[in-house]
């Protein structure tokens, strides 16, 4: 009798184990991180270069005329430049997106009108020769996480993809 309750157990204990590693198979191999939060008043130059580079665009960091912060890249073959504003000890409570087009002919203030009517992101204005820039404003005083940042870039890339196809471009 003894030997048939051990017998008994090790296939209980076998069955448990089994059942454990098949348990184990449907966990997933790597726990998801979470975001790293930035501390409040805004983001530095390097923290939005990396969320640039995250998404697979080049960032290039300088300065813009006034010497404030700028990064220059560009998507689907459009140049853009991010401006930093209100920047103290390297921290910049917001920044611009912006990127213009030299339209032959310029483009049409009812046109602008239409943009601004039909897409929710995405501000444009005409230069002396009707050329549009498009400008998107992202407001990080408050702190932001990186993947928050991330999201700002794959916004003003869909606004950027948009306007080109407004814009035929």
């Amino acid at each position: 009798m003894l030997v048939h309750l051990g017998a008994q157990f090790r296939e209980s204990s076998m069955r448990f184990t089994v059942c454990l590693l098949a348990l184990a198979a449907t966990l997933p191999l790597s726990v998801p991180t979470q975001a790293r939060e930035l501390p409040d008043g805004g983001v530095t130059v390097g923290e939005f270069a990396d969320a640039l580079q995250t998404k697979g665009f080049k960032a290039e960091t300088g300065k813009d005329a006034t010497g404030d912060p700028k990064i220059t890249s560009a998507a689907d073959g459009s140049p853009f430049t991010i401006f930093f504003y209100g920047c103290e000890k390297n921290r910049c409570k917001s920044v611009q997106f912006s990127s213009g087009f030299d339209m032959k002919g310029g483009m049409a203030l009812s046109e602008v009108n239409k943009w601004h009517s039909d897409f929710r992101f995405g501000r444009v204005y005409l230069d002396n020769d009707n050329d549009p820039y498009l400008t998107l404003d992202e407001d990080v005083e408050k702190g932001a996480t990186d993947a928050a940042l991330e999201n700002c870039v794959e916004r003003w890339e869909a606004t950027l993809t948009s306007f080109k196809k407004f814009i035929k471009w």
